[in-house]
């Protein structure tokens, strides 16, 4: 419990020294990875009009990064992920994709967690990992700290300069 304690306050100190939305995306996703197992992390943040702008990942190849982007269906799941109010849970998500209608060929993991972010009020994007190292499911601890470095990377975008962003 120490150690964790340690890497999560290190984690948060090394968010807060830097006000580059794309450094902190990435730090934030990568220490969630760690600090949970997920194999896989992605943040999704949206425009004004709730579609994704920026998607950092961590854990994926820039071969399968793009594959993501590329999925054809990931935008209507996306959407459907989207208005999900809380953390999400999934331990079949091969099978959560296939009941939407969608095909689950770009599903790598069986497990799931995600959650929206919220600034203000505002929904600014959503934070996905996949895949618990070892093949088990995300616990609440795990879901304790998705949340809490959703609310940091939630802040960061609300904060970073709009200039060059489309």
């Amino acid at each position: 419990m120490r150690a964790r304690t340690a890497t999560l306050t290190a984690a948060i100190l090394r968010i807060s020294a830097t006000l580059d939305l794309d450094t902190v995306l990435r730090e934030v996703v990568e220490s969630t990875r760690t600090l949970t197992g997920a194999r896989y992390g992605l943040i999704a943040t949206v425009d004004e009009s709730g579609r994704p702008r920026d998607v950092v990942s961590s854990g994926l190849t820039p071969d399968e990064h793009q594959r993501v982007l590329d999925w054809p269906d990931g935008p209507r799941v996306f959407e459907h992920l989207r208005d999900v109010p809380g953390p999400l849970r999934l331990r079949d998500l091969p099978g959560f994709v296939r009941s939407l209608g969608y095909s689950p060929d770009l599903v790598w993991s069986q497990t799931l967690l995600a959650t929206p972010m919220r600034h203000g009020g505002e929904h600014v994007g959503n934070f996905f990992l996949a895949g618990k190292d070892g093949g088990g499911e995300f616990a609440d601890k795990d879901e304790g700290v998705l949340v809490l470095f959703a609310s940091q990377a939630a802040i960061a975008n609300a904060h970073a300069p709009s200039a060059g962003r489309p």
